[in-house]
């Protein structure tokens, strides 16, 4: 049963942040729409608290993918951002009265500039408890 929610309100700015360094990158803003897509579809998606673990990862992989791009002027600052991005925390839901951390991805990410780079948690989670709706709760330390 779920109860209710740990949501942030700071989602929109860390979409727009994305949205404005890569709308002024010089690279291929077209193809794929990477400064819509990776801010807003993708990388909000993938912050809430029924995605999957590794779909924040990915985004943050696909925005470095862009910023290695050809054309591109600001990579620095864009992979800067893709590394905060990734650090972020996702919402949390209460399932029967417990908020679990969300989960960490398993893989390792196709950029090194992201090794040993997580998600952070909400103040407010149980952080000895992760899961979600889909995988369950789980003790740390253990694998869903």
């Amino acid at each position: 049963m779920l109860t209710k929610r740990i949501a942030q309100a700071d989602l929109p700015a860390v979409a727009q942040s994305w949205q404005d360094l890569c709308l002024i990158s010089g690279g291929d803003i077209f193809t794929n729409e990477p400064c819509v897509k990776l801010a807003g579809i993708d990388g909000i998606n993938a912050l809430l608290a029924d995605a999957d673990p590794c779909a924040q990862q990915d985004n943050a992989d696909a925005m470095i993918d862009f910023a290695k791009s050809a054309g591109v002027t600001n990579a620095d600052t864009l992979i800067a951002n893709a590394i905060a991005y990734r650090k972020h925390p996702r919402n949390a839901l209460n399932i029967n009265g417990v908020v679990p951390s969300t989960s960490f991805c398993q893989r390792a990410p196709r950029n090194p500039e992201l090794a040993a780079v997580v998600n952070g948690q909400l103040d407010g989670v149980n952080l000895g408890i992760f899961g979600s709706v889909e995988l369950g709760l789980f003790a740390f330390g253990t694998f869903f």
